[in-house]
């Protein structure tokens, strides 16, 4: 694994562990200044400020006790200081429900350090789910 492919798991891997102990600031952390997260329902954040304000009532309510588990998929290198992963996500919520997601990121490398510009969310439906039943499901 060259050292670009490790910086981005460990950055995947912070992600998690921050999720896993219900902290927003840490979470926010490898997000740049400027970052764009849209989440599963489409709600847009803009900035380091409002992803950790949104992870923080997220982690206080709807998933407080929950645990995620990211699983790389695939890096695709755009430049040398660009990549985008694609990450899969298993949410076990408090009441052993779980959701699937995909979140996909985009990565710029800043002095060094690979950061998080841009993070888009997405709900992985029932497999023979319509769209109809994916609606109603408020995915």
């Amino acid at each position: 694994m060259t050292d670009n492919n490790h910086s981005i798991y460990e950055l995947v891997r912070v992600l998690e562990d921050a999720w896993n102990g219900s902290n927003s600031q840490r979470f926010a952390s490898v997000f740049a200044e400027d970052a764009d997260f849209i989440t599963v329902m489409g709600k847009h954040y803009n900035g380091r400020g409002p992803i950790d304000a949104g992870h923080r009532a997220i982690f206080d309510t709807i998933y407080k006790g929950s645990r995620n588990r990211y699983t790389i998929e695939g890096v695709r290198f755009v430049r040398p200081d660009v990549v985008v992963v694609f990450v899969r996500a298993l949410l076990e919520l408090a009441d052993d429900k779980t959701i699937s997601a995909r979140p996909t990121m985009v990565l710029t490398k800043e002095n060094g350090k690979w950061q998080v510009e841009v993070l888009q969310n997405t709900v992985v439906a029932a497999e023979n789910a319509s769209p109809l039943e994916m609606a109603r499901a408020g995915a």
